[in-house]
């Protein structure tokens, strides 16, 4: 596995800082994170701070690698010199373009084969319902099977909005064994539904009326409006989200100013 350099240890530790003094983050499950075992780490998606939560809250010896969208908040310059001086491996890719799409699952097949732990959140865009998921799509299913690299699910709930004083749960469940013969339809349906119907931890209470410095889109372009008939599939179309990766896409260049 992948050491961490000093910048990496720093960053995450300034993270991790910044989390627990403005806002209230109750991790549960880091016993189920072996040291000596590399996995790919599967998560819902709320917000802009999930990989960020992750990040900060790993075991300190563990290193992931992340995929990451090519045009969203991320690829601002001083985020990206964060991201150089750290080495911290993100695989970037179009979403909106399924030759990207396959080239990054290679990348990503390959860095998990070297031993490295990698991130995925395999909805492929977020959705800000409490409680509910987009389908997954198998391509992080595959990377794991082909690596034979277990499936470490994580639930990350409280982030679809966000301020100071928040209250966010982040769950980290059993692993799930890959092999060489696993069926990968299989094991997306085994992790979304133990997502949701086993690892789902109590809602957070969060009743404040006065929301403080709200950083919901600090990050975030608004999205495309939640497809409600998309909820309670567990299994993606590869082509069901292209027209909101196009319109997510338009959103994020405006905002951030990207090419």
């Amino acid at each position: 596995m992948k050491k961490q350099n000093l910048f990496y240890r720093l960053l995450r530790g300034a993270l991790r800082a910044f989390l627990d003094i403005f806002m209230n983050v109750n991790v549960t499950g880091l016993d189920n994170v072996r040291e000596d075992q590399n996995y790919v780490f599967i998560g819902n998606h709320s917000n802009w701070i999930d990989p960020i939560l992750v990040f900060a809250y790993l075991p300190i010896d563990k290193k992931i690698a992340l995929l990451g969208e090519a045009h969203s908040g991320h690829r601002k310059k001083f985020i990206l010199k964060l991201i150089e001086w750290a080495k911290i491996n993100v695989i970037v890719f179009d979403r909106a373009s399924s030759t990207a799409r396959i080239k990054a699952l290679k990348v990503a097949s390959q860095v998990v084969n070297n031993g490295e732990s990698l991130l995925i959140f395999p909805e492929g865009r977020i959705c800000r319902v409490d409680g509910e998921f987009y389908p997954f799509f198998k391509g992080s299913f595959f990377i794991a099977k082909r690596g034979k690299s277990p499936i470490l699910p994580i639930y990350i709930r409280g982030t679809e909005e966000l301020y100071f004083g928040r209250n966010i749960t982040l769950v980290f469940g059993n692993e799930i064994k890959t092999e060489k013969g696993s069926n990968v339809e299989k094991l997306t349906k085994t992790t979304y539904y133990y997502m949701k119907n086993e690892l789902v931890p109590d809602k957070p209470k969060n009743e404040q009326k006065k929301k403080r410095c709200d950083m919901t889109y600090l990050f975030l372009a608004a999205p495309p409006p939640i497809e409600q008939v998309l909820m309670n599939i567990p299994v993606a179309d590869g082509n069901s989200a292209v027209a909101h990766y196009e319109k997510a896409k338009e959103l994020s260049k405006k905002k951030y100013d990207l090419e």
